[in-house]
């Protein structure tokens, strides 16, 4: 799911061909993250929005024990709800450009655990 970060990405590309990208973290290997997945289906169109913990917490424990399926399905008027998680980096680096650099805090967890989440992605 760390892939999240660069999925339906149209990275920006520069004279000579090579990606321009706008933001990168690195030293993540082995670092521990949450993802939320929320999914809601209208009809014959899906939406997924995913959430993580990546720059903001390591996903604490106690936290992350307090999040419960139905209460986010409930929050987001949710079809499924998917808690991915906890989850070590197996990776050194993320690069994003275009629609996936993404710094937006959602306060919407906060209700239900102290645990900053920032969405990631969100795709049709």
């Amino acid at each position: 799911m760390g892939s999240a970060l660069l999925c339906r990405a149209s990275i920006a590309q520069s004279a000579d061909s090579q990606p321009v990208f706008q933001k990168s973290v690195s030293n993540l290997r082995n670092q521990r993250y949450c993802e939320v997945l929320v999914g809601k289906r209208a009809w014959l169109n899906l939406e997924v929005k995913v959430f993580n913990t990546q720059g903001l917490n390591l996903c604490p424990e106690a936290q992350w024990k307090t999040l419960t399926k139905e209460s986010i399905a409930k929050n987001f008027d949710a079809s499924f709800v998917l808690l991915n998680g906890p989850r070590y980096w197996t990776m050194d680096e993320i690069q994003a450009a275009g629609n996936t650099v993404n710094d937006v805090k959602e306060p919407w967890i906060q209700p239900v655990n102290a645990t900053d989440w920032a969405k990631r992605s969100a795709g049709v």
